[in-house]
């Protein structure tokens, strides 16, 4: 699902399916994925309830393909994370970021997009 509002320049997506790297494993995680010119939030849902994590956007760059890719830190500066944003197919996030309990690990997931439906956000 794509949700689009150009007044905001904020994009939503849904992800049904989160793949880990480097295992391959794909797990059924419910996701919405919201991007907006200063921040990503991903809401996942768990058997706890909601998950939300922020990235704020520090920097954007476009790889050689046009697709846009976002350098971004937690609120708390802490976790550096790299986002690349890949709308052909599939369409994905692919989240790179360091391990807050170690820096020097590096965590890889990529969210799977469905984008399938679009609509304006109100």
């Amino acid at each position: 699902m794509v949700l689009s509002s150009f007044m905001w320049s904020q994009t939503t997506y849904t992800s049904p399916y989160t793949q880990h790297f480097p295992s391959g494993l794909i797990e059924d995680i419910n996701r919405k994925i919201i991007v907006s010119d200063q921040e990503i939030t991903i809401i996942s849902d768990t058997p706890e309830g909601k998950d939300i994590q922020s990235l704020i956007i520090q920097s954007r760059l476009k790889n050689e393909d046009g697709d846009p890719i976002f350098v971004c830190t937690s609120k708390d500066g802490r976790v550096l994370t790299t986002a690349l944003l890949q709308t052909n197919d599939p369409p994905s996030l692919d989240l790179i970021q360091s391990d807050p309990n170690d820096p020097e690990v590096q965590l890889h997931y990529r969210f799977l997009l469905d984008l399938s439906f679009r609509q304006p956000e109100n």
